[in-house]
């Protein structure tokens, strides 16, 4: 981990992931609410709308200000591992976090240049939705948009609703395809191997099924809706396994 002196003050680089481990209990929000953020809204900043609500709140934190308050400088450049450092780091903060948590999510990325409704390589969507709700003590997780203030409760008093804020409107999971990227987990697993997500009701576990678990019944579905095509006379005629329209 590289440390340099900065204002009097000796901060922290993370370098690898086990300096966000050794870090992680640092991370922590306490009693606060976390914000969290994705994306953009036409002009309108997720990122801004977080931090503005934190401030606002008087009693909640950001990722970016966890940091800071614990003088800890991630790095600046988008480079395989540094994604990684900051998917650990958002996933620590979520480990660490209790009771309420809102995420502004926004319906684009002006960073993604195929102009997609929100870049699907994000950390919230990949990392930090799947923690809060596998983390017990996070009773409600709610998404926000953070142009029309739309919201969606994601968790509700411990219990993971199955809805979620896509495009600016209440979706189910089953709705919309969710492709997830598969980065190395702590553990050598995939994202998608390793996100099931779980709910406690009354002691008693029950696994909902996974994002990518989801994903596949949405492919799989589409697939069978594909199989029937109108062709130029309008009638409906199922498709053979092989044949391809001209």
């Amino acid at each position: 981990m590289k440390t340099y002196e900065k204002d009097g003050v000796t901060w922290r680089e993370p370098e690898t992931r086990e300096d966000i481990e050794n870090l992680k209990g640092k991370l922590d929000p306490g009693d606060r609410t976390l914000y969290l953020y994705t994306g953009y809204t036409d002009d309108v900043s997720s990122n801004d709308a977080a931090h503005q609500a934190a401030e606002a709140d008087g009693n909640g934190v950001t990722l970016n200000q966890l940091l800071e308050e614990n003088n800890i400088s991630m790095p600046e450049d988008n480079s395989p591992n540094t994604n990684l450092l900051w998917d650990d780091a958002s996933k620590a903060a979520v480990e660490n976090a209790s009771g309420d948590v809102v995420a502004y999510v926004g319906t684009d990325n002006k960073a993604n240049e195929e102009g997609s409704d929100k870049w699907r390589g994000n950390t919230y969507d990949n990392t930090e939705r799947e923690a809060a709700l596998q983390n017990d003590k996070i009773k409600n997780l709610t998404e926000k948009d953070p142009k029309t203030g739309v919201e969606v409760d994601v968790k509700k008093d411990g219990e993971a609703t199955g809805k979620f804020l896509n495009k600016g409107q209440e979706v189910d999971y089953e709705d919309v395809p969710h492709q997830i990227h598969t980065l190395e987990g702590s553990q050598g697993t995939t994202r998608e191997q390793a996100n099931n997500i779980r709910s406690v009701d009354s002691g008693k576990q029950t696994v909902a099924p996974s994002l990518a678990q989801q994903r596949n019944s949405i492919n799989t579905e589409h697939e069978q809706k594909n199989q029937t095509t109108d062709i130029d006379n309008g009638q409906n005629q199922t498709q053979s396994s092989g044949f391809e329209m001209e």
